[in-house]
């Protein structure tokens, strides 16, 4: 996963090369695509568990139209600019994790991680894939011991050690 603090240095190496964005599936945005908006956002959430969570994110909306699939593949720099007109209204976080929200002509909306960014040739290819559901209760669970866990009541209470979540 990317964050905007690595993201955005790795495109300044780049800024004349356009963004192709590969999703998952080797599927590309077409061209044309229109960075729509820049949103920080901070989440205060509480799992499953009982356990809460705080943390940041920055998404990023795509919009693939096929009214524009004439034009150009966006140059990094002027993703750079779009960013910079946004970054001194908005208090980005750069260790926040980086998601694009991408979608296409009235289908629903994707949300995606970044991979890697990799040029290739003329070209600095984004690398996205999908950003899925999960469950931290589990996840402590594999990074823990069952004494370590914290014992909360309820659901996701280790009550033995085949019980793994709620």
């Amino acid at each position: 996963m990317s964050n905007l603090g690595t993201f955005i240095p790795a495109l300044e190496a780049h800024l004349e090369r356009p963004m192709i964005f590969v999703l998952s599936n080797g599927q590309q945005v077409p061209s044309g695509y229109h960075v729509t908006e820049f949103k920080a956002l901070q989440y205060h959430t509480v799992d499953c568990g009982g356990v809460e969570h705080r943390f940041d994110e920055t998404v990023i909306e795509l919009w693939g139209t096929a009214l524009e699939r004439s034009r150009e593949y966006m140059p990094a720099g002027k993703f750079l600019s779009i960013y910079n007109k946004v970054s001194p209204k908005v208090a980005f976080s750069s260790s926040a994790d980086l998601i694009f929200l991408y979608g296409a002509n009235g289908e629903p909306a994707s949300r995606y991680g970044v991979n890697r960014i990799e040029p290739q040739g003329d070209n600095v290819l984004i690398y996205l894939e999908p950003d899925g559901v999960r469950c931290k209760a589990i996840e402590r669970k594999a990074n823990s011991t069952l004494e370590q866990l914290p014992v909360i009541g309820g659901c996701c209470t280790p009550v033995d050690s085949s019980n793994i979540c709620c």
